[in-house]
């Protein structure tokens, strides 16, 4: 009797596993959409075969804006945290092998970004609260509990949204004189990392600022003054401590053929 309840204990960890893995996620593991194999089961194994890789660091993030990262390859993709890892509805490529579904953890000694939490279906999701780049490594763990760890790093840089304030540095090109103006704005980054800019005011006597873009890192921008014919391209970059630094092209004079170009730069200021 002793012996055959030790054999047990193997599939009775793993259906105990399973079903805290489905209830922490709220899937709906007994549907026929998303119900792997009954771990009851399992087929044996001879071996922890559970392979897992990450990339050596994830799409960087930014203070105050959502962030998610997907730490589980699968196809359909992970959408929600009630998704599973390797479940019949989300088929696994990394992890693979082993008993799917699968559950993450942090390594011992491993965290997340201030703001950010691990979900057991593997997505990384939260807003960040602080800058600065954190290596950390997570497990993937299958249903028989066997581990396979990766590590990787996510750096976070610092917020853009807020009031800026800086210089604007235009060469001059035939008639068309230079010089450095001060320029002030309000930035604004929405979840979807899209940039408005308001209240913008430099000594250009300015009309219009348009054609926003942004990546994590990077703006572009028409601006527009005068008379409308005159505008100037803006190209800049951002840092993790909260400065602005760019190249502008133009304007185009009417009676020059070529045109200004010159730099900026700037500082947020709240």
């Amino acid at each position: 009797m002793r012996h055959r309840a030790v054999n047990r204990l193997p599939n009775l960890l793993a259906a105990l596993a399973w079903s805290l893995a489905c209830a922490a996620a709220m899937a709906a593991c007994g549907s026929s959409a998303s119900t792997p194999t009954n771990p009851t089961n399992p087929a044996p194994t001879s071996a922890c075969n559970v392979t897992y890789a990450l990339p050596t660091s994830l799409t960087d993030g930014q203070v105050g804006v959502p962030y998610t990262a997907v730490l589980c390859a699968a196809n359909p993709a992970l959408s929600r945290t009630s998704d599973l890892c390797g479940d019949q509805g989300h088929p696994a490529s990394n992890p693979s092998g082993g008993n799917a579904p699968y559950h993450f953890q942090f390594d011992s000694g491993s965290s997340a970004p201030l703001g950010l939490s691990l979900n057991l279906n593997g997505m990384l999701t939260g807003t960040p609260a602080a800058t600065g780049s954190r290596s950390f490594s997570v497990c993937a763990v299958d249903l028989s509990a066997c581990t396979k760890c990766a590590s990787t790093s996510l750096n976070i840089r610092d917020a853009i949204s807020g009031n800026w304030r800086g210089t604007l540095t235009v060469g001059s090109a035939g008639p068309c004189a230079g010089g450095t103006y001060i320029w002030s704005a309000t930035f604004a980054v929405d979840g979807l990392g899209v940039l408005t800019v308001t209240n913008w005011y430099d000594t250009y006597t300015e009309q219009t600022i348009s054609g926003v873009q942004i990546g994590m890192d990077a703006m572009t921008a028409t601006f527009t003054y005068g008379s409308g014919n005159d505008s100037i391209s803006l190209k800049a970059s951002f840092t993790n401590n909260g400065t602005l630094t760019g190249t502008i092209v133009g304007p185009v004079c009417t009676s020059a053929s070529g045109r200004q170009t010159g730099t900026w730069q700037g500082q947020r200021v709240s």
